[in-house]
């Protein structure tokens, strides 16, 4: 049986450029400049940016051609979180199995759901939404690629709350653990590592309990949409999820085409 840490280590560390861009997360005066040219110094890190700046996610008047013209349009802040995650998509990529494809994929939408609900909670949502939804579910995606557990009892995609049970009793530690495992190594920051280890804890006291809830509602939206439910449904659940009534079902109802316009281009992305 493989514990979470050799598991953690068979997993690529990040690029150059990606290890230059977590020193630019950190640097509160980092300009465009500084992170058009670590961006510059990996192609296909800057061309899957690009290809994700130009999406309905992030909605851009005319398109983008070049990585310091998106970099400038986005801004700063944008930049770098988008940056980081497209680091982790390349980090976390290849072949796989249509199984933890399909979760990865998820992950993506997610990112993106988080992200436009975000902008309903204003400066209480914070920073790195679509970040933290990409990579929130980076243990299950490396626990179903290597077949580590039997998820034939409760198929990843579904991905409920129970899913965390059934792994810690067959291999001793949960495909969150295994999140916060993978992020350590690659040294992100404690809030996100935070929020990947604590996404399935219901009453988990999060030092940005707003970003804890926005990552669980775009969970539960994007697990109810990709189960085919209907849309009431599925707004229903996020009401019950919710901790809060800062984004209310009615107004998720009015953001529900760019929702879904948005995640359908996001999981594009993840296997572009």
């Amino acid at each position: 049986m493989a514990s979470k840490e050799s598991l953690a280590a068979s997993i690529p560390g990040l690029s150059p450029a990606a290890r230059k861009m977590l020193e630019i997360a950190a640097d509160a005066e980092a300009s465009v400049a500084a992170i058009a040219n670590a961006l510059e110094e990996d192609k296909s890190m800057a061309d899957r940016l690009l290809l994700i700046a130009n999406s309905p996610l992030f909605r851009p008047v005319s398109p983008l051609r070049d990585i310091r013209g998106a970099i400038a349009r986005l801004g700063v802040r944008s930049s770098v979180e988008l940056a980081l995650a497209v680091a982790i998509l390349n980090a976390s990529g290849g072949r796989m199995p249509l199984p933890a494809l399909n979760v990865r994929k998820q992950s993506v939408a997610i990112g993106a759901i988080s992200r436009i609900v975000g902008y309903e909670y204003g400066e209480q949502g914070g920073d790195n939404t679509f970040l933290s939804g990409v990579v929130h579910d980076i243990g299950l995606v490396t626990l179903v690629r290597n077949k580590t557990v039997d998820y034939r009892a409760n198929k990843p995609e579904t991905h409920d709350d129970g899913l965390c049970a059934l792994e810690k009793d067959a291999i001793g530690y949960s495909h969150a653990d295994l999140a916060g495992a993978v992020l350590k190594k690659w040294n992100v920051g404690s809030d996100i590592m935070a929020l990947a280890t604590e996404h399935h804890d219901v009453d988990a006291t999060h030092a940005n309990p707003v970003a804890h809830e926005l990552l669980r509602v775009a969970d539960t939206i994007e697990h109810g949409v990709a189960a085919g439910k209907p849309t009431n449904e599925i707004l229903e659940a996020t009401e019950r999820t919710a901790k809060s009534d800062s984004v209310p079902p009615g107004r998720l109802n009015v953001l529900w085409p760019r929702i879904m316009e948005a995640r359908q281009s996001m999981q594009a992305a993840a296997v572009a």
